[in-house]
């Protein structure tokens, strides 16, 4: 085989290699963690200031699957309060599994269920007010089915 058809040929792999990446970056999908990034890094201090309340509290909010429910438990502390806020399940490898779902305690519980979510791991982000000062808790979650 002579120089120039060996030049022709791996040209022609050069090529065929660029067009398969290409086709493979314009079908990938991607999924970011919310559409209005830059707003939330903005809102970012409430975060951190809602996380740090949320450690100081003697008793801590819990998340976790108890059969065919996710509980969210407050502490009894907590169970009269005036408390507004909001629960993102937020799974990391599909956006079209995400739940927003307002906080809506009865007796300092509310329970999920779980045929509204994918099994897989989850990220359970509680967020809510109380006599206005926030607080933000993140805890992993494993749905299992």
């Amino acid at each position: 085989m002579s120089w120039g058809t060996k030049l022709t040929l791996v040209f022609i792999g050069f090529v065929g290699l660029m067009a398969t990446l290409v086709y493979k970056s314009f079908n990938t999908h991607f999924d970011l963690v919310t559409k209005d990034y830059y707003g939330e890094e903005l809102r970012y201090q409430e975060v951190i200031d809602g996380k740090a309340n949320a450690e100081a509290m003697e008793e801590q909010v819990t998340v976790e699957q108890q059969q065919s429910n996710v509980v969210i438990s407050f502490p009894a502390s907590m169970q009269q309060a005036d408390i507004k806020g909001e629960v993102w399940l937020y799974f990391p490898n599909n956006a079209k599994f995400d739940q927003r779902l307002p906080l809506q305690l009865q007796n300092g519980i509310q329970k999920i269920q779980v045929a509204l979510l994918s099994s897989g791991n989850y990220e359970a982000r509680v967020q809510w007010t109380q006599n206005g000062q926030p607080f933000y808790k993140i805890q992993k979650l494993l749905i299992q089915k």
